[in-house]
């Protein structure tokens, strides 16, 4: 896990963790031939909040009380006075650049959505701004692993497919999300989420996983003060 999550840090320039759902040595599968999602208990009635990694469901926790928000830069007088108007004293936000910019051998339609984006931490629950800030891209929550480490969850999302673009689109037409383009190593494919998407993309990754239909996600989490987190 660890040489993948470096591989994807240094293809970042923004410093992200990641998970992931397969043994690092893993082949990529071929379209036709579906994952095994081993452990998985129909009688599990655990509502935490899980990423997949070598089959088995890993279990973060929230942190209580805060949010992080992804916009572009040219609407963040637009953001501000929203929050303001929800009485959140936006004088000492800090922004900073949130870094998606890639060079992929295939693009996909969502190639420039990650140029010119911004994000900024809140102590306000991210439900509380659900549906109240027209000009976010993102709205997510922070988690904690068993360390206790902070970290906040990325509007990016990664699948590991063996078929071609047009295949993946058609998996993943109904969650309202768009590929952003391709990487040759392991066939990986960077997926953009917004708020308006079919749930989050921690959500998202896991259910496209548990279909069966690619070989793994891999939801990217931003260490906040710090370089990189590998849970």
């Amino acid at each position: 896990m660890k040489a993948k999550s470096l591989f994807m840090c240094m293809m970042l320039a923004m410093p992200l963790g990641f998970t992931a759902c397969s043994n690092d040595t893993e082949e990529v599968l071929e379209p036709e031939v579906q994952n095994t999602v081993k452990g998985t208990d129909t009688r599990d009635v655990d509502d935490r909040p899980y990423y997949w990694y070598d089959g088995h469901k890993e279990y973060l926790s929230y942190v209580e009380n805060t949010s992080f928000i992804v916009f572009y830069e040219k609407d963040k007088e637009s953001l501000y006075n929203s929050l303001s108007e929800l009485g959140i004293d936006c004088s000492s936000i800090e922004d900073q650049e949130y870094n998606t910019r890639m060079h992929f051998i295939e693009d996909g339609p969502a190639v420039n959505y990650g140029e010119g984006c911004r994000w900024i931490k809140l102590d306000v629950a991210y439900q509380t701004l659900e549906n109240k800030l027209p000009d976010a891209i993102s709205i997510t929550p922070l988690f904690t692993n068993e360390f206790n480490t902070p970290f906040a969850l990325c509007n990016v999302f990664y699948i590991s497919y063996g078929g071609p673009m047009e295949s993946l689109e058609e998996i993943i037409k109904d969650y309202n999300v768009e590929i952003m383009g391709k990487m040759e190593v392991l066939n990986i494919y960077f997926i953009w989420c917004t708020k308006d998407s079919e749930g989050s993309p921690l959500d998202i990754a896991n259910k496209i996983y548990e279909s069966g239909k690619v070989s793994w996600t891999e939801p990217t989490f931003h260490g906040l003060g710090r370089s990189a987190i590998d849970i």
